[in-house]
């Protein structure tokens, strides 16, 4: 039975490559969040919500302190950047499902303050994990992916991240 179960999970499961478009998922368990005033609530989200638009930032982290700091470097060299909303758009995957146990309700309230903080920005809770699964990223990891607006991979990479990848990174949302 355990062999069955493997083998199911590993038939949704499809890679990121680059020039490839970036493989479908939908987050139920969860979803991104929307503010309503004070308020916010969660409602599905799909990949395909990453189509049509300009450049898609699209940061994927498991939901651990470990995996932000993994992140810090990159996040200040992006804002240095001075990227607006209309050239590119963020969306941040955070995978409460690979969070320490117990911490799930702090990690989902820094993101929902994230969002408001950030309102132009989309942020999804990912209660189950589904897109690392779907996408094969590795645990207590961060990962980024940027896609063109027909939803094709030009950038994708795993923490950590060296200094000439953050350069590709910047110098890929600049143009």
């Amino acid at each position: 039975m355990a062999a069955l179960f493997c083998f199911t999970l590993g038939v949704n499961a499809e890679p990121i490559r680059l020039g490839a478009p970036l493989p479908w998922v939908k987050i139920d368990n969860g979803g991104e969040i929307e503010l309503h005033g004070t308020q916010t609530s969660t409602q599905p989200w799909q990949s395909t919500a990453l189509v049509g638009k300009s450049k898609q930032l699209l940061i994927h982290v498991a939901g651990r302190l470990s995996a932000k700091q993994q992140l810090s470097d990159v996040i200040q060299h992006i804002q240095r950047a001075g990227l607006t909303a209309e050239q590119v758009h963020t969306t941040t995957i955070v995978n409460i499902d690979d969070s320490l146990w117990g911490s799930g309700p702090f990690v989902e309230q820094s993101i929902i303050g994230s969002k408001k903080d950030q309102p132009q920005n989309s942020f999804v809770i990912d209660n189950s994990g589904i897109a690392a699964h779907r996408w094969q990223l590795l645990a207590h990891r961060a990962a980024i992916v940027v896609t063109d607006a027909q939803g094709n991979v030009q950038f994708f990479h795993q923490s950590p991240f060296s200094p000439l990848q953050v350069q590709q990174l910047i110098t890929l949302l600049q143009n």
